[in-house]
């Protein structure tokens, strides 16, 4: 079952273009998760395991896990996918000295900024060092999708920021927010996986 907001960050880039979207949803029961949806929610589940243990994915090849989908085991092509975003992630924080913090799976809500209740969402990953926040979107599909122009990332950045309660113009601790989509499966087609705007 969604427990996402009506207007969430993984909706906007339909509900901006096309707000009767919304309300045409809704007439419509949720049938559940497809199994493209299923399989990307597992393996983000594996990305937020790594990040909160601080280890590669190797630690999990083979074993089962749980989240809200049911119970998957652990296959190198997951693993594989997954450690992309990993060995990125490490190399952001080698970048900052090991200064930052790497926050997972954080519930953000823009509402202070924005004066909506039915925006927030979920950041898939957090990188908070020196004068730089990074917000990365990890995606195990095969349609491409960018971080420049990335409508969720935008509305997740204004999420991260409302949560400073600080006027719209306010004194915020970094200049940059840099936005970054890893999308492993998009190497297949001899394209980048990664792909960063600020």
């Amino acid at each position: 079952m969604s427990t996402h907001a009506q207007l969430s960050p993984s909706k906007r880039s339909r509900w901006a273009l096309c707000p009767g979207s919304i309300r045409e949803e809704a007439k419509y029961p949720d049938t559940g998760s497809g199994p493209a949806a299923t399989d990307g929610t597992h393996s983000h589940t594996l990305l937020e395991k790594c990040i909160l243990r601080a280890c590669n994915v190797d630690f999990f090849v083979g074993t089962t896990l749980t989240d809200h989908e049911g119970d998957f085991i652990v296959d190198v092509d997951r693993a594989t996918r997954v450690q992309t975003a990993l060995d990125y992630i490490e190399k952001r924080k080698a970048e900052h000295n090991g200064l930052c913090r790497v926050l997972t799976e954080t519930r953000v809500d823009p509402e202070h900024l924005l004066g909506r209740k039915d925006l927030s969402g979920t950041v898939d990953v957090q990188i908070v060092g020196g004068d730089v926040l990074e917000l990365i979107d990890y995606k195990d599909g095969m349609g491409v999708v960018s971080a420049k122009g990335n409508l969720q990332l935008e509305q997740y950045a204004y999420g991260v920021l409302a949560g400073f309660k600080l006027p719209v113009n306010g004194a915020y601790p970094f200049s940059t927010v840099r936005m970054t989509i890893i999308q492993p499966k998009l190497a297949l087609k001899g394209m980048k996986p990664i792909t960063s705007h600020e």
